[in-house]
């Protein structure tokens, strides 16, 4: 057996690849050239190759030397008659070997980082391949000559182009520990100084002798550190700012107040920056209270504060800014500071007292300040309203509502939530003097004084809301109660011993009018019942009573005027269709009185009116009948001492007035006696009446035809309207049959049974009849027209009814206005099969 360098070696000698691994004896693979050396290694282990001269493996004690225990070599470099070989170890440790003149170990020992740096950088060589050669520096700050940052061993220096120095203590570098971070370092005499600041917000200082060795540590308050960064003029901790920064908050003339790092600051033109200090602390904000602005006063300043719970104070400052004395200032005397200096001390937006003015009368505006209610008269100072020295404000459930000048002060109002009103007498200086509770309408009147709508409610002094006007009356309320206007008088309150009438009770006042020497007001209760008032002429009760419905109606129709606004003025007569006749008593109670009823029925209803006395008792009764606009419509047609008679008249509308009185002014009872006709029930009771007779002579009923109807309605219109005459001939010679024709009435010709045919074509006609009955009766006493009713062989039947309201004189036929018109038109249908008569 021979070695493996044995083998390599014949390989050598003969120049032959032996077993075939594509090389030929020894190969070497260079990892680091450091000048002539190359180190690397071959099949054997680490060798390495100086210029032309034989490969040498690097031996310890004849084995080729391995990576080995995580130690790996680096680099080797000519020493002397030998070499220097350096390893890594995988932890980080580094050592050194050195080598005799054939590669082979004489020593080793460890070393350290420092030491292997070293000899990167004797050597030039970055040994290890981290990409640095020797000590890398990497500077962080620069203070005039002097770089500061760190080397891979710690924290280092640089002072312009002498060599890196590590900043040591007790012979170690320094590092970044316990929270402590170097920021900079400069020179200091012979040597240096180094900056420290812990994350506390501590900060250091390290003397440094010209090795960059710590001679001397220090902590030092932050006043130093930033006075060092302004002697520097370098912003050592990175924060921004070099040495003191001042952030001004508020000028007053030349001194800026405002903070430093350090706390609250002042600076006064271009003095130093004074630190406001307390005991040589300077002074924060601390204890709710934060300091708002600081001003020159005498040979020093003031500062004032303000507490989150808005209370104020003031320190008084010498020319150093440091505390004299200090204490708590009032509202008032804050704001006056504010004015004297011109400035919003506070931020909130108002500079001294701050006025808001919500009511102005005349030359005095009342309002607000921070402090409560004040005034203002013209261009006056503003003036606080006081009461014993202390600014009055909204309490109680009591609000001031305006301030007015009276005599050489003001009078100032109030209102309470309750609704009760106040009034204050203020002096010159708008101090209260004295003050007491007024009455709703004495403050009403102070607002009709004033011409001001004190309360804001949108009216001035009493507003009157008229509901009802009677004449020249006009009734209604104000903000007391009822009330009363009569033409262009004053305003009256209607009062019941000297208290303003109210609704009460169930009772509400409905209108007044004038009577006599004062008024009559009219009430009614809840439960139906009414009321009267006799007033005086200032609207004083004198007396009242209950007064009966018809009373109430009467008075309604006396006043021409809806007093309860039910629609209906005075007495109301509305009749069923059914309805035929109605009585009401009345009476003559004084002299000249005219009774008026309302008449409200359906359009084209036929009134008829008369008025009679009692036992024949002589008041020469009058009777006239008036529509809606006063119009005399008909007067009476006769009239005696005991009776007077309206005849009958069509309402067109439906609606009229009845009014009632005496020619001689006589006084006593009468009784209205009153019929309405309906023109559609006075047909039905035509045709009812008529089928009656027919049913009493075995015959069938009457069907009403409503095309016979129009014919016999087209006729009596004909008759009324052209010289009131009475014939079966109309004005154009038109005769029943053509009528009845023209309306597309189909007749048929009656199968008497024998052979023969024959047409119906009946008419009855009438004038002057009062009712249905009258006039059927009439018919049935005449031969030609009975017979036309009891005809056997009618089937269907038409009515026409006319009422002529036109006043005039007897026709030349006998028919005088007023009168009535009838007509009857019978007929027989046509069926299918049947001939056709027309």
């Amino acid at each position: 057996m021979i070695s493996t360098a044995d083998f390599l070696q014949a390989e050598t000698n003969l120049a032959i690849d032996l077993d075939g691994d594509g090389k030929t004896g020894f190969s070497f693979s260079a990892t680091k050239t450091v000048g002539t050396v190359q180190f690397g290694s071959t099949q054997l282990g680490y060798a390495l190759f100086n210029g032309s001269n034989p490969l040498l493996a690097i031996t310890n004690a004849g084995a080729v030397a391995t990576e080995a225990g995580g130690w790996s070599a680096l680099a080797a470099a000519a020493a002397g008659n030998g070499y220097e070989l350096y390893w890594k170890n995988s932890n980080g440790t580094y050592a050194k070997w050195i080598l005799n003149s054939s590669a082979a170990l004489t020593r080793g020992f460890v070393i350290s980082t420092a030491d292997f740096l070293q000899a990167e950088t004797n050597l030039a060589t970055d040994l290890d391949g981290d990409g640095k050669t020797g000590f890398s520096f990497s500077a962080v700050k620069t203070i005039g000559t002097v770089q500061f940052g760190s080397s891979q061993l710690g924290y280092a220096l640089k002072n312009n182009n002498n060599p890196l120095l590590a900043i040591t203590n007790a012979g170690a570098v320094a590092t970044e520990a316990g929270g402590w971070s170097a920021l900079a370092a400069s020179a200091a005499g012979n040597g240096y100084e180094l900056y420290w600041k812990n994350y506390n917000g501590t900060y250091a200082k390290w003397i440094l002798n010209s090795s960059a060795a710590l001679t001397s540590g220090l902590l030092i308050s932050t006043a130093d550190f930033l006075q060092a960064e302004t002697n520097l003029a370098t912003d050592l901790d990175g924060d921004g700012k070099i040495g003191f920064s001042f952030s001004a908050a508020k000028t007053i003339g030349t001194v800026q107040f405002g903070s430093s790092q350090l706390g609250y600051a002042l600076k006064n033109n271009n003095n130093p920056l004074l630190a406001i200090t307390n005991a040589g602390a300077v002074a924060t904000e601390a204890g709710g209270w934060s300091a708002l602005a600081a001003a020159a006063a005498g040979n020093g300043y003031e500062l004032y504060w303000k507490n989150s719970s808005g209370t104020y104070a003031k320190w008084i400052l010498n020319s150093s800014a440091a505390l004299t004395s200090g204490f708590v200032i009032s509202t008032a005397d804050f704001l006056q500071a504010e004015t004297n200096l011109a400035t919003d001390l506070d931020g909130d937006g108002k500079t001294g007292f701050s006025f808001s003015a919500a009511k102005t009368i005349a030359a005095v505006q009342f309002g607000s300040s921070q402090l409560g209610y004040a005034l203002k008269n013209g261009n006056n100072p503003l003036l606080s309203v006081t009461n014993a020295g202390a600014v009055a404000t909204e309490a109680g459930g009591w609000s001031a509502l305006a301030a007015a000048a009276a005599g050489d002060g003001y009078e100032l109002y109030w209102k309470n939530s309750n609704g009760t009103y106040a009034k204050w007498i203020l002096n010159s200086s708008a101090a209260l003097t004295s003050g007491f509770v007024i009455s709703t309408a004495d403050f009403l009147q102070a607002e009709t004084n004033l011409a001001i709508d004190l309360d804001g409610d949108g009216k001035t002094g009493f507003s009157f809301s008229a509901t009802k006007t009677v004449g020249t009356v006009q009734f209604g309320s104000t903000q007391l109660g009822y009330a009363l206007f009569n033409g262009s008088n004053p305003l009256l309150a209607i009062t019941n011993a000297g208290a303003v009438a109210t609704e009460a009770g169930g009772w509400s006042a409905l209108a007044a009018a004038a009577a006599g020497n004062g008024y009559e007001l009219y009430w009614k209760n809840s439960n139906g019942t009414y009321a009267k008032w006799i007033l005086n002429s200032s609207a004083a009760l004198t007396r009242g009573f209950v007064i009966s419905t018809a009373d109430f109606l009467q008075a309604e129709s006396n006043l021409a005027a809806d007093l309860d606004a039910d629609g209906i003025i005075g007495l109301t007569f509305t009749p069923s269709p059914s309805s035929t006749s109605t009585i009401y008593s009345g009476s003559f109670t004084t002299p000249n009185e005219v009774d008026s009823y309302s008449v409200d029925v359906a359009p084209r209803t036929i009134i008829s009116a008369s008025i009679t006395t009692p036992s024949q008792q002589s008041l020469y009764p009058r009777i006239n009948l008036f529509d809606a606009s006063s119009s005399l419509l008909k007067g009476p047609l006769t009239y005696a001492k005991d009776f007077a008679d309206l005849g009958m008249f069509d309402l067109i509308t439906g609606k009229a007035t009845l009014k009632v009185d005496t020619q001689t002014g006589f006084l006593g009872d009468y009784e209205l006696n009153l019929s309405f006709i309906n023109r559609e029930a006075v047909k039905n009771e035509v045709v009812s009446l008529t089928n009656a007779q027919r049913l009493q002579a075995g015959l069938n009923p009457l069907t009403r035809n409503l095309l016979l109807e129009s014919a016999a309605q087209a006729h009596v219109a004909d008759m009324d309207a052209s010289n009131r005459y009475l014939a079966h001939t109309g004005s154009n010679g038109s005769d029943p049959v053509t009528r009845i024709a023209a309306t597309g009435y189909k007749g048929g010709w009656v199968d008497l049974g024998n052979g023969q045919l024959r047409t119906i074509s009946s008419e009855n006609a009438a004038a002057g009849q009062k009712t249905p009955a009258e006039v059927v009766d009439a018919w049935m006493n005449s031969p030609g027209h009975r017979a036309a009713i009891l005809d056997p062989y009618t089937k269907e039947i038409g009515i026409g009814f006319e009422f002529d309201n036109e006043v005039g004189d007897i026709t030349a036929q006998g028919y005088k206005a007023g009168t009535t018109y009838w007509v009857q038109n019978f007929g027989y249908p046509w069926q299918t099969g049947m001939q056709v008569w027309f």
